[in-house]
């Protein structure tokens, strides 16, 4: 057996398919085309007239800054994101209620609700002027709107301008293009107009009233500010003072202390030393029982008196000495008192070195005293020290102080004049004008979009259609898959003709007739008739004819003096007895259950002569049966006794009962319906029927369409002759 693909749908796409499927589909195309046609001249005829106007505003790139100072509203930064902002802004509902009052209080209405001014409205109007001029002068008397309505008509308001407004900018350019839709031309360019005004008093607002956001701030904040500066240089005032941190020549008075304290002590060491080199330098003079001479001893009076007077004494000695008055009685006098004179010189010398150290102890007693002073300097100068950080602390916290102040009285100084200069970063280069033309509805618009619409429900139709249609195109297709011929192709019956061949054999003249006559030409005639006695017919699945197919070909057959019998094998749903319209005594179970003979569970329809095997649903197991040995010699038996067994069998889907009844067989033959061919399914069941020796001889396709009509097959019919030869 030889298999292969089909070639997709998508593959044939060659022109006489395609014509093929227009004319098979030429209602499912025209009709929702014509209907979308008709749709698109419905909604022109009853489309709104609308009219379009545009504003053109620019934002600035250069700007006129009258003070050199920074403004509280810093400029728009020129990029895309901020330009589409600024678009939501002139397209939001707090713009669409600054529009409404500009216009409201410029005397133009706003409307309230769309006038649906249609084609078709237009010409109901002409006729209505025609034949009623006065209606369009008459005014209905405005009713009193209570609180919750009118907010409800400004909703209205607000909800139409933003539906009809449309912002735009080409993304080159930094221009903004303002355009209104509005069935009156004049009202649209009114309302154009009003946005891009509304939207640079609004820009000129947001300048003034931030600046007078900030400028209140500010004022504010001065208050505290100056407060607090006030507080921080006041503390740090009575902390110096309380500290102690008095300055003169930016040196503190404790720093003065230390260093005067310093000095003196250097003096006083000095003054301690040289005091003791000197008090040294006469007792080892003193020592040598000398006079010291010393600026303290020679410049003592007593000293110089008593000297003066030892002077006189040793002159008068001398000059006894001299004159030779060695006896003299006065020698002795003034030797005693030259010797009394020295010793009081020695005593006053004594004094003074005594006097000298005291002194010594003195100066050393004021050293220590200073050195002490001079601890307790430098401990209030550590002290000063430390208050002087803390004191810096307060400084700076006054002078941080001192310098935010400053500039926010600058910055306010600065706001203040700022106040009433404020100007839009955007100016309007083109204001809208009243359109000459209405924007839409344009017919040509419509025609295509319902031809869209059309043609878009039409091709889906034809898809859906085509896609669960099911019916066999081409059967060479089938052929070329399965690997086994189209043996046969059995027209569709009308439900009259179904009839008639349920109740006698079929009309030799007719399609199905002539159908069947080739497969009784073929039993009837040719050596094949010997080999090929039992026969067989099995489908994919239920429902594909196959039971009318058998019970008609057996009646044909019977007509035409072929002694037939019909085994039905269909254990879930027997057609048979139904086909033939009998009440047999047995069932075919019967050969296993009472093992009965062939001939005692045969019954005939006396009508056609056909001799039946029926099945029921409920009785031994069908597997069992149609496995057993006895199901083949039942087969055998009628083969005996008769020219052909035509053998019903389930789907093959549905259980193995099919398969098994086709190894009974000597021949098969595969039924589908033409108009729903499952490929994949009947390959699978070519391939389950080829493995168990019993491959179809030819595949029947039932229920084709005659050619010419939708679905038919785009090959002739063939006749059964090939099955048996």
């Amino acid at each position: 057996m030889i298999i292969s693909e089909v070639p997709s749908a998508g593959s044939r796409t060659s022109m006489p398919l395609f014509l093929a499927l227009i004319k098979r589909r030429k209602y499912m195309l025209t009709i929702p085309t014509l209907a979308g046609l008709g749709m698109g001249l419905a909604g022109y005829s009853t489309a709104p007239w609308n009219y379009v106007s545009e504003a053109v505003l620019v934002l600035d790139v250069r700007r006129v800054q009258a003070l050199p100072t920074e403004s509280v509203v810093s400029p728009l930064p020129q990029d895309s994101p901020v330009l589409r902002t600024e678009l939501d802004v002139i397209n939001s509902r707090m713009m669409a209620r600054n529009v409404i009052r500009r216009l409201e209080s410029q005397g133009v209405a706003v409307l309230t609700d769309q006038p649906a001014k249609t084609l078709v409205s237009s010409w109901m109007d002409r006729f209505r002027y025609i034949f009623d001029g006065a209606a369009y002068a008459q005014l209905a008397a405005a009713p009193e709107i209570n609180e919750p309505e009118l907010s409800a008509i400004e909703r209205r308001k607000t909800d139409i301008l933003i539906s009809n407004l449309r912002v735009t900018n080409d993304g080159r350019s930094y221009t903004i293009f303002i355009t209104y839709r509005a069935p009156d031309p004049a009202y649209a360019a009114k309302v154009a107009n009003a946005f891009g005004e509304a939207y640079l008093a609004h820009q000129i607002e947001v300048q003034q009233s931030a600046t007078r956001r900030v400028s209140d701030w500010l004022g504010d904040k001065l208050v505290t500010l100056r407060s607090d500066l006030e507080a921080s240089e006041k503390a740090a005032e009575n902390f110096r003072q309380k500290a102690g941190l008095a300055e003169a020549n930016g040196v503190t008075f404790q720093a003065q202390r230390v260093a005067a304290l310093n000095a003196e002590i250097v003096a006083s060491t000095g003054a301690l030393s040289l005091a003791q080199a000197r008090l040294q330098t006469a007792m080892v003079l003193r020592q040598g029982d000398d006079t010291p001479a010393l600026a303290e001893i020679l410049a003592s009076p007593a000293i110089q008196a008593l000297r003066l007077e030892e002077a006189r004494v040793e002159r008068r000695l001398a000059e006894l000495r001299s004159t030779g008055a060695v006896k003299s009685a006065e020698i002795p006098a003034l030797a005693s008192e030259q010797a009394a004179l020295k010793k009081q010189i020695g005593t006053e010398i004594d004094e003074i070195i005594k006097s000298l150290s005291n002194e010594i102890a003195i100066a050393q007693r004021r050293r220590n005293t200073m050195e002490a002073t001079l601890l307790e300097a430098q401990n209030e100068l550590s002290r000063a020290d430390q208050a002087q950080v803390e004191a810096a602390q307060l400084e700076r916290e006054a002078n941080a102080n001192r310098a935010i102040y400053e500039s926010y009285l600058t910055r306010y100084k600065q706001t203040i004049e700022q106040d009433g200069i404020a100007a839009p970063e955007a100016q309007m280069i083109s204001m809208a004008e009243p359109a000459s033309a209405r924007a839409s509805p344009r017919l040509i618009t419509w025609l295509l979009l319902g031809f869209g619409i059309g043609g878009v429900a039409a091709a889906a139709g034809t898809a859906f259609r085509e896609a669960t249609d099911g019916a066999l195109r081409d059967s060479k297709a089938l052929e070329t898959t399965t690997g086994v011929p189209v043996a046969a192709m059995v027209p569709l019956l009308s439900p009259a003709e179904m009839q008639a061949v349920k109740t006698s054999a079929p009309d030799a003249s007719t399609a199905f007739g002539r159908a069947l006559g080739a497969i009784y030409a073929s039993l009837h005639t040719g050596p094949s008739i010997d080999r090929g006695k039992a026969i067989a017919f099995l489908s994919e699945r239920e429902g594909e004819g196959k039971s009318l197919l058998v019970a008609g070909l057996a009646r044909a057959l019977a007509a035409a003096g072929v002694k037939v019998v019909v085994v039905d094998t269909n254990f879930h749903s027997p057609q048979m007895a139904k086909q033939f319209e009998v009440n047999p005594a047995f069932f075919i179970d019967e050969i296993v259950k009472s093992n009965r003979s062939a001939s005692d569970i045969i019954c005939n329809d006396r009508i056609s002569g056909v001799n039946i095997v029926a099945a029921q649903p409920k009785g031994v197991p069908s597997q069992i049966l149609l496995a057993g040995k006895r199901f083949q010699g039942l087969i055998s038996d009628l083969k005996a006794s008769h020219d052909v067994v035509l053998i019903d069998t389930l789907g093959i889907e549905g259980s193995p009962d099919a398969l098994l009844a086709a190894v009974a067989a000597d021949r098969t033959i595969l039924v589908t319906r033409a108009d729903a061919v499952h490929l994949d399914a009947i390959t699978v069941a070519v391939q389950n029927l080829s493995a168990c020796g019993r491959k179809p001889e030819g595949i029947v396709l039932n229920r084709v369409r005659p050619q010419g009509k939708p679905g038919g097959l785009v090959r002739p019919m063939a006749d059964l002759r090939r099955l048996f030869v």
